[in-house]
C-alpha cells in the first residue's frame, strides 16, 4: 500500500470511507428504524387456473363434466393466498373475491386448514353470491393461510379482491409489489455496504500499528452486516443479466407484447377508428409529403 503514505490520497481515502460509512450506517439505522414503526399490511396472491382440461368442440356433445354430482359447463379453481407481511397483529380482516362474469360457486375451503386460535371463518354471502371471501380474526406477523373457491363457468372469470376492516387501516397489496419493494431496499442497502467493504478497510492503513487490526474489525463488521441482504443484491444481479429480452411482434397494426414482460402491457381490446401505421405505409406517407 505504497500509495497510502501521499498525504492526499490519504485523506481522499479517509473521506470516501467515511462518507461510505455514514451512507451504510444510515440506511441500516432507517431500516431498523422502519421496523420498530408499526406497520399493518397484508399481501396476496390471487390465481384462477381450469381445473379440467378443455374439451374439444368434436368431443362435447359426448363428454360431460360433473362436480359432486352437479353438471358443469367448464369447472375453475381460485386459489388465494393471504399473508400478515407487517409487524402488527391484524385482527377482524376482511377478504372477498369478486368474480366476473358471473358464475356458479360449487365450493369453498380453506387449504390446509389453520389453527382455530385464528379465527378464520367464511363470510356470510351478500345479494351478490359471486363475491365469497373469509374473515381473519387473529392473523400474527408471519402467518398467512390460503382460501379456494371452486365455480363453474362457461368461461374463464375475472378475480378482483375486496378488502375491508371495519376497525383499523391495514394495507393490501399483492405480494409481488410488497417483494419487490423489500428486494430494493435490501439491495441499496448491499451495494452501499460492498462499496464500503472494498474501500472503507483502506482507510485505516494510515493509523498506524494499528491499522491491520482495525481494518480488520472493519471488515468483518462490513462482512456480518452484508451476509443477510446478500441474496437481494445476487437475485437483482441475475435478473439484470440473465433475464431473456421481452419479444415484441406487430400483429394487424398493433404491437403485442409478450406475457413474459412482468408488469407488461396487456391490450385489451383494438381500437375501432384508429389503427396504427405499419413502417412501410409510413415511408409511403413521408414521400407523398
Amino acid at each position: 500500500m505504497s500509495w497510502i503514505n501521499d498525504s492526499f490520497w490519504q485523506q481522499l481515502t479517509v473521506g470516501l470511507a467515511g462518507g461510505l460509512l455514514g451512507v451504510a450506517g444510515t440506511l441500516l439505522a432507517a431500516q431498523v428504524s422502519s421496523r420498530g414503526k408499526s406497520k399493518s399490511e397484508l399481501s396476496y396472491t390471487l390465481e384462477v387456473q381450469r381445473a379440467l382440461p378443455e374439451v374439444s368442440k368434436e368431443l362435447t356433445p359426448s363428454v360431460a363434466v360433473s362436480y359432486k354430482g352437479q353438471l358443469v359447463p367448464a369447472l375453475y379453481a381460485i386459489s388465494c393466498t393471504v399473508e400478515n407481511t407487517g409487524n402488527t397483529l391484524v385482527r377482524d380482516q376482511e377478504i372477498r373475491i369478486q368474480l366476473s362474469p358471473a358464475p356458479s360457486i360449487l365450493d369453498r375451503y380453506l387449504d390446509p386448514k389453520p389453527q382455530p386460535e385464528w379465527a378464520v371463518d367464511a363470510l356470510p354471502d351478500t345479494e351478490e353470491t359471486t363475491r365469497p371471501g373469509y374473515r381473519f380474526g387473529h392473523l400474527a406477523p408471519g402467518r398467512k393461510v390460503t382460501f379456494k373457491i371452486i365455480c363453474a363457468a362457461s368461461q374463464e372469470p375475472k378475480a378482483l379482491l375486496r378488502d375491508h376492516n371495519p376497525t383499523e387501516v391495514v394495507t393490501v397489496l399483492p405480494r409481488a409489489v410488497t417483494a419487490q419493494a423489500d428486494i430494493r431496499g435490501r439491495t441499496r442497502i448491499a451495494l452501499m455496504l460492498l462499496l464500503a467493504l472494498l474501500i472503507a478497510p483502506q482507510a485505516f492503513y494510515a493509523l498506524g500499528s494499528f491499522g491491520d487490526l482495525a481494518a480488520s474489525v472493519v471488515r468483518i463488521g462490513l462482512i456480518a452486516a452484508l451476509i443477510p441482504v446478500a441474496p437481494s443484491l445476487v437475485r437483482t444481479l441475475v435478473n439484470l443479466l440473465f433475464r431473456p429480452e421481452p419479444r415484441v411482434e406487430l400483429e394487424s397494426g398493433l404491437i403485442m407484447y409478450s406475457s413474459e414482460i412482468t408488469g407488461g402491457v396487456y391490450i385489451t381490446g383494438a381500437p375501432s377508428d384508429r389503427q396504427v401505421p405499419t413502417r412501410s405505409a409510413a415511408r409511403e406517407e413521408d414521400r407523398d409529403e
